[in-house]
């Protein structure tokens, strides 16, 4: 079972994530935004699969992103893989499935 007290790559990005938001609030108190709203990110995998009618020696894809939602997840590879020349656009992919992959630190999976 996962747990963040032995991933060692966790434990050392979360000082830098822990910075990001102390600034983030800062900044949003700084510019009048008002409440600054914390999201939870799991990680989550993103299959993809090849559109009818593509090359049947096209693999299928799988990605890992972090997003606070399996929405917010497909959204994600959407704007970062589907745009001109991305992943999804030169296989000619659709996203098939997003599930959870990890839970964040505390959760029961």
């Amino acid at each position: 079972m996962y747990t963040l007290a032995r991933d060692a790559r966790a434990r050392r990005y979360e000082p830098r994530r822990l910075q990001r938001l102390v600034n983030d609030v800062a900044e949003a108190e700084r510019s009048g935004v008002g409440a600054v709203q914390i999201e939870r990110h799991r990680v989550y995998r993103i299959d993809a699969r090849p559109v009818a009618g593509s090359s049947a020696h096209v693999p299928a894809l799988t990605l890992h992103l972090m997003a606070a939602s399996p929405d917010g997840a497909a959204e994600k590879a959407q704007a970062v893989h589907g745009r001109d020349g991305g992943l999804y656009q030169r296989g000619g992919y659709r996203i098939t499935s997003v599930e959870q992959a990890l839970p964040e630190a505390g959760e029961l999976f």
